[in-house]
């Protein structure tokens, strides 16, 4: 690898390689190929050599590092799922219940906005009582309601239908019509429709109708624990992993200080995410590919490690000139670390390597081709979000 570190440097200083570069990019067609074919069959191997999950990465033979790890191991999880954390709460039906809820709530209008996609959300939960099979009768009832809103131009529209599908089914006159999806609804059907449209404004009004522009997080997230906990189907619509996340949610809220988070209510969402996947001591790491922000590590433990080859993937025009950068997770933004960068260097060196994202990926790169002690690969995928790349 030392060689072609070199060599890479001289390309980038506008001069010309010492000799014919000795590996060659590997490509794949697409990530599914990369991360099946490729990442899946060392891990594999490593996994039947280990004795616990814990030791599968060290035991690999093949690291893999990547300008964004993400897309690889978003795909790698469903095949080695438990290598990864627990299951994030916002993916399981009474977390996209909540998303659907905050989705669905117009700050600036300080009212409910419903959509279809939000709506199945929190219908596919299940939580709500008396609510029925609410999604199936939204997928019935999509095209009747394509064009309202509000909480109001739905409850119009709810008692057009009522009236539409009484009168279709009292005359057999109309007895064709009933074919169309929303006229063959019954009335049970319509009033649960009617019922859950209601509970989701009534239980959107009670979190957010009398929020200010700063909010004090913790209490309102104790009051939606509350209002999810008390709304829940007692039939048991929530599985036991769901109940025992909003019970160990509840419980870290109730020991929390009440004013120590304050911030926009723009902002709400990106906090829930944040207080709702924060995870207490992780068993094992939450990734197969490495990001290239890992690479300094990679260099330090290269003469200790099992792994015999270090891989650098998505090594493609898309990702490295572009820079890939990603923004800031909240609650950190780039003003935050420029307002305290007069107190530590590392700080400053944390923005600059957002601000020059490309230089600092070329950077990594050489930096671990050249002081790196095992062998190196480059590969890139040929097709990613039905676009072709260049590497």
């Amino acid at each position: 690898g030392n060689q072609t570190a070199v060599d890479m440097a001289l390309v980038l200083s506008g001069q010309k390689p010492r000799s014919d570069p000795p590996q060659k990019l590997i490509r794949f067609n697409n990530l599914t190929e990369f991360t099946q074919h490729e990442v899946a069959n060392v891990y594999s191997k490593a996994a039947s050599e280990a004795h616990t999950p814990t030791q599968i990465l060290g035991k690999m033979r093949k690291q893999y590092y990547a300008v964004n790890g993400r897309s690889c191991n978003d795909i790698l999880q469903m095949y080695y799922p438990e290598q990864f954390h627990d299951k994030p709460f916002l993916s399981y039906p009474v977390g996209q219940f909540i998303l659907g809820l905050y989705n669905m709530w117009n700050f600036e209008n300080r009212r409910v906005e419903f959509s279809y996609n939000s709506l199945c959300e929190c219908a596919v939960s299940g939580l709500l009582q008396n609510s029925g099979n609410s999604l199936e009768t939204l997928r019935k009832t999509q095209l009747f309601f394509y064009d309202v809103k509000t909480f109001e131009e739905y409850k119009a529209r709810i008692k057009q239908l009522r009236a539409g599908a009484k009168h279709v089914g009292a005359r057999d006159v109309y007895s064709g019509i009933e074919k169309v999806s929303f006229y063959s609804l019954t009335d049970d059907e319509i009033n649960s429709l009617d019922h859950f449209i209601t509970e989701l404004n009534n239980i959107s009004l009670s979190l957010f109708a009398n929020m200010n522009s700063q909010v004090s997080y913790i209490p309102h997230f104790r009051q939606l624990m509350d209002a999810i906990s008390s709304k829940c189907n007692s039939e048991g619509a929530m599985s036991l992993a769901e109940k025992k996340i909003i019970d160990d949610i509840s419980t870290r809220l109730s020991v929390s200080e009440p004013d120590t988070i304050s911030g926009n209510a723009e902002d709400i969402q990106d906090a829930l995410a944040f207080f709702l996947t924060a995870k207490k001591r992780p068993d094992t790491s939450n990734w197969i590919v490495r990001d290239f922000n890992q690479l300094d590590g990679a260099v330090l433990l290269s003469r200790s490690t099992a792994a015999r080859t270090y891989h650098f993937t998505l090594l493609s025009n898309e990702h490295m000139l572009t820079g890939d950068s990603e923004p800031l997770p909240w609650p950190l933004t780039e003003r935050m670390f420029n307002n305290y960068s007069k107190y530590s260097q590392a700080l400053s060196a944390i923005t600059t390597a957002q601000k020059e994202r490309t230089n600092y990926l070329r950077y990594l790169l050489f930096y671990a081709s050249f002081f790196s002690s095992k062998n190196i690969e480059f590969s890139y995928i040929q097709e990613e979000n039905g676009e072709e790349q260049t590497p």
